[in-house]
């Protein structure tokens, strides 16, 4: 089994968690409410959507990886606090795969 490729799929994955919400903020606001934030932390159907982004990362389909990171980063039906929970999830998820691909 050849190991996953994981190196620019999480560069590419900090990178869009760090990007401001709206352009006319500075980085010294914050993004999302404390509310939005609690929400976001306590919503468990957010994980669920990682199911699909670390198979394509295991099967390492790495184009199709990027075209669903990007929609998700876009996804306006989720607020700005639950899509960057499911994308540092997934980010940290990855050192998991990595880990089983060395193992294996």
């Amino acid at each position: 089994m050849t190991p996953v490729r994981i190196g620019p799929i999480a560069l590419l994955a900090v990178m869009l968690t760090c990007l401001p919400a709206r352009a006319e903020q500075s980085l010294s606001q914050a993004n999302w409410t404390l509310s939005e934030a609690s929400q976001a932390a306590a919503e468990p159907d957010l994980l669920e959507m990682l199911k699909p982004l670390l198979e394509l990362a295991r099967s390492e389909q790495d184009q199709r990886l990027l075209q669903e990171l990007k929609r998700l980063a876009a996804d306006d039906s989720l607020s700005l606090p639950a899509r960057e929970r499911v994308l540092f999830e997934f980010t940290v998820s990855l050192a998991d795969l990595d880990r089983l691909a060395a193992g294996a």
